[in-house]
């Protein structure tokens, strides 16, 4: 039996930047999707099964207002600290900037709303600056 040779390791240079939620590179259009099903059948689980029934051209956009609802929807629960609140509210209001801009976050809610604004679905920004703004007043 032959030995095995060893090998120094050797550093791999990746330019994918990093997602910030999950320590990895930046979530596809695909894991995005499989994130917000699970979000979905966690915390909606209605919506989760109202899915199943959404025609496939309008699943993703489905998907990814109720991913961004729940999301919003956590804060409260998963943040204590009032200024937090609002900056994770403001990091919100520029993820969905930097979406329209067709530069999302490497957040996956952001890619998959991202992915389903270039696809050409029509989707108001003043529509997603509504349902920010009156989160936001539910904190006060």
């Amino acid at each position: 039996m032959r030995a095995a040779q060893h090998r120094p390791f050797q550093r791999i240079a990746c330019r994918r930047p990093q997602c910030a939620r999950f320590n990895s590179t930046v979530p596809s259009i695909e894991s995005s999707r499989i994130y917000c099903q699970n979000l979905l059948r966690r915390h909606d689980y209605a919506s989760y099964l109202q899915s199943a029934f959404i025609p496939a051209g309008a699943k993703d956009a489905h998907l990814a207002i109720r991913a961004l609802n729940i999301e919003l929807a956590l804060i409260p629960d998963t943040v204590s600290n009032q200024n937090a609140r609002i900056m994770r509210m403001q990091f919100w209001k520029d993820a969905l900037d930097d979406c329209y801009k067709r530069a999302p976050k490497a957040e996956p809610v952001s890619i998959l709303l991202a992915g389903v604004l270039a696809s050409g679905t029509r989707l108001t920004k003043s529509f997603f600056q509504t349902m920010i703004s009156e989160r936001v007043m539910l904190f006060w």
